[in-house]
């Protein structure tokens, strides 16, 4: 498949959008979907509804379940705890798509309503050209954003919930005795300047990146939709930040 790059690099500290190509045009989010899933966390920790030490008891057995078939996971089997952090950190470092709908169904019961909560989020946050049919990014035609749409989430999330922000520089995180290291291995972990957001893949939408940078004390937004693998995603991001 032929994908059509679409990115938008935006200066946080100077509210400057240094380069863009089709930055509100209609993308497939992928995994960056559950940056809404995580401002939504936020939102519950900072307002003290939950708290990060918190533990979830996982209540199905999310793996047999269709809709996450070739997806990431972090496997975690019914019956087995998870705290708040390490699911949060489960979707910023491997995008664990059971934990996800585990956090959808703590918050809000069902999956159903929490993506209901995330589209009123959206509203709130002026997302114009942004719907949400599941909480961590599966391809549906009517589940899209643009470039421009996910800068809204993004500097929302990092100026909001600042407080938050040091999760997203983490590149490991320990359950059940067992390490995970981060998928955003190029961009975070070998990249001095870069800090986080998330990854994103579908075969629809090709290989999508959010990434923030520290670079001559500004902190620098990219988004990057539509590689055609992993690799070429964050060397092109490296090129558009710099």
């Amino acid at each position: 498949m032929v994908y059509k790059k679409n990115y938008l690099i935006y200066n946080l500290s100077t509210e400057i959008i240094l380069n863009k190509n089709d930055e509100t045009s209609k993308i497939y989010p992928a995994s960056l979907t559950k940056l809404m899933l995580l401002y939504i966390i936020f939102d519950n920790l900072q307002n003290k509804k939950i708290n990060l030490k918190q533990v979830i008891v996982c209540n199905k057995n999310y793996n047999m379940l269709n809709n996450l078939n070739g997806y990431s996971k972090l496997n975690i089997k019914k019956n087995e705890k998870i705290t708040i952090e390490q699911a949060i950190l489960s979707q910023i470092i491997i995008s664990a798509c059971d934990v996800s709908i585990l956090l959808a169904e703590f918050i809000e019961g069902t999956e159903i309503k929490f993506v209901k909560l995330m589209n009123l989020y959206s509203k709130k946050l002026n997302m114009v050209n942004t719907n949400f049919e599941n909480c961590f990014g599966k391809y549906h035609l009517n589940h899209y954003s643009t470039c421009n749409d996910l800068l809204k989430l993004s500097t929302s999330l990092i100026t909001n919930f600042n407080e938050y922000y040091y999760l997203f520089k983490k590149i490991s995180f320990d359950y059940n005795n067992k390490k995970f290291n981060t998928t955003n291995t190029n961009t975070v972990k070998h990249n001095l300047f870069c800090e986080g957001l998330k990854t994103g893949y579908t075969k629809e939408s090709g290989y999508n990146l959010i990434t923030t940078a520290r670079i001559n004390n500004n902190l620098i937004i990219g988004i990057l939709i539509g590689c055609n693998s992993k690799n070429e995603s964050m060397d092109y991001m490296i090129k558009l930040l710099l």
